[in-house]
């Protein structure tokens, strides 16, 4: 395809600074969201009462019913029952004590006993919204990064312009002396490498936020009606009536409404049946009480839902099923393919890699674009102020976001249980120790330029090796002991860590050694 010189010049730019502006956000989200892909691992990781597998059969009236009635709900209020999973093995019984105030009851599936497990945000809590929100309140967060998905899909494409023969340029890496050039090469062999992905994974991101930015505009379709809008997409309130204020009867069994709603999804789609996933009683205890069977991410489809089935919690009979229409079943799709929850562990390490990938791919760009810069020092000339910024920056975010995370799995092992101080849980503590360790490692690159890579490769191999010895020491969990337990998720991680330790090492040794012989040729020249 031919393009005019201008259209690629105008491209190059707006390649090129929007990529200066946008590279370090959305290198922190590429990285949180590979790591998302795991979240739920990572939890079993941080919160090691969760490293056992679940028996089969769980009956939620022997496990979940009685406690219903023990739950301080508040008149009118719900109650929501989240089944167990291999990847998440609790029974969650959250239940409204106060108007919008919920508490959550963990219930062990094996004993029926309350499951108490370690205070941390973990995987679920952190890596996951800070992917989405990047740990900011409110909706700034949403609406940035809503601009960085955008952000994402623009450079995509006005990179296939700039780089011209990028598919020929894809086979001709080349192991320069000039780092400038060896970043080059690498940004286009990792974007041609991972392209599709890029593609869809910014287009489906986009599709995911879409109402934070064109709310008024979907309101619009559904005639200024958000409730109704609310109810074309979730499905529940479609089976919600006004609770009567009297006293009902209590539930007799929760899994026949859930063998019952399964049966239905099963002879719809006998190829990829939707498994309850959550039960919900609006009107809890009371004489309008409805019993909604529901599954939002099956793990046999890649598309997410919801599917509802809703019961008369008195007499049993069933009152409807939701399912979305064929047009959003196809938009649940891609949404599908962004949200990841989808049970197939070979896409899913797919994602987790491909993910890397595109942080090395944005991480090279970035430092293509300094490095160009800096080679004007070898002249005599002093780098621009901002290219000095860009670079101090650049050096502390890219390593400082892997030593903060692995300083985050650090704190998790090395706190107590009860930890608190200065009224913040333990699960803050570790967050709090997140932010601090990056905008060290920022400050610190600023003085040290580019040895702080060097420097920074060394904290992260040590901080990585010693996440995996002090999991070992804490939970007596090391390798042999997970792979002869089959907790393969646990094994995974402490091997990934094993892994990125020994990279940084390498990285370590090899910038040292050119650092080393940047200072004699430098001696050298001077004597």
């Amino acid at each position: 395809m031919r393009v005019s010189p201008e259209f690629r010049s105008a491209m190059t730019w707006l390649h090129t600074w929007l990529g200066v502006t946008a590279s370090l956000l959305l290198f922190t989200i590429f990285l949180m969201g590979s790591l998302s892909v795991f979240d739920k691992e990572i939890d079993k990781w941080m919160k090691p009462e969760l490293r056992y597998h679940l028996p089969a059969g769980v009956s939620l009236d022997e496990r979940a019913l009685p406690k219903l009635n023990d739950l301080d709900v508040m008149p009118g209020g719900d109650v929501w029952v989240e089944l167990p999973s291999a990847r998440y093995p609790v029974i969650r019984l959250s239940y409204e004590e106060e108007p919008n105030h919920w508490h959550d009851y963990l219930i062990d599936p094996r004993t029926g006993g309350e499951f108490t497990i370690t205070d941390s945000w973990a995987g679920t809590g952190f890596f996951f919204p800070f992917h989405h929100m990047l740990h900011m309140p409110g909706g700034v967060g949403r609406w940035l990064v809503a601009f960085l998905a955008l952000s994402m899909l623009t450079l995509t494409l006005s990179g296939i312009f700039v780089h011209r023969h990028f598919l020929r340029d894809f086979f001709t890496f080349r192991l320069s002396p000039s780092p400038h050039r060896s970043f080059r090469d690498l940004h286009t062999v990792t974007a041609v490498a991972a392209l599709p992905f890029y593609l869809f994974i910014g287009l489906t991101g986009i599709m995911i936020v879409v109402s934070t930015y064109f709310s008024w505009s979907m309101n619009l379709a559904a005639g200024g009606d958000s409730a109704s809008l609310d109810r074309q997409f979730r499905g529940t309130d479609n089976f919600r009536v006004e609770a009567s204020g009297t006293v009902g009867h209590s539930i007799e069994s929760l899994d026949e409404f859930v063998a019952r709603a399964e049966g239905l999804w099963r002879a719809q789609n006998a190829r990829a049946p939707v498994n309850a996933g959550r039960i919900g009683i609006l009107n809890f205890n009371d004489v309008n009480a409805r019993v909604v069977v529901a599954q939002y991410f099956p793990a046999q489809r890649v598309t997410k839902g919801p599917y509802i089935v809703a019961f008369d919690s008195a007499s049993g009979e069933m009152l409807g099923h939701f399912e979305p229409s064929t047009i959003r079943q196809a938009w649940n799709f891609l949404e599908g393919l962004h949200w990841i929850q989808f049970d197939n562990w070979g896409l899913r390490w797919l994602y987790f890699f491909v993910g890397l990938i595109g942080t090395v791919m944005i991480a090279c760009g970035l430092l293509f674009w300094i490095e160009k810069r800096l080679t004007h020092m070898v002249n005599g000339n002093k780098p621009r102020r901002g290219v000095r910024f860009m670079r101090a920056l650049t050096n502390g975010m890219l390593a400082g976001m892997l030593v903060a995370t692995c300083a985050y799995l650090v704190l998790n092992r090395v706190l107590p249980d009860e930890f608190t101080a200065m009224e913040q849980r333990r699960a803050d503590w570790e967050i709090m120790g997140f932010f601090p360790v990056l905008w060290i490692c920022i400050f610190y690159a600023t003085f040290r330029g580019a040895v702080a890579w060097r420097d920074l490769s060394w904290v992260i191999a040590v901080l990585a090796s010693a996440a995996v010895f002090l999991n070992w020491i804490t939970t007596g969990h090391h390798l042999v002991a997970t792979v002869a337990g089959g907790l393969w998720s646990i094994a995974a991680i402490d091997l990934l860590l094993l892994a990125c330790s020994g990279l940084a090492a390498t990285a370590a040794i090899i910038l040292g050694g050119r650092h080393s012989a940047s200072t004699v040729m430098h001696s050298a020249g001077s004597s």
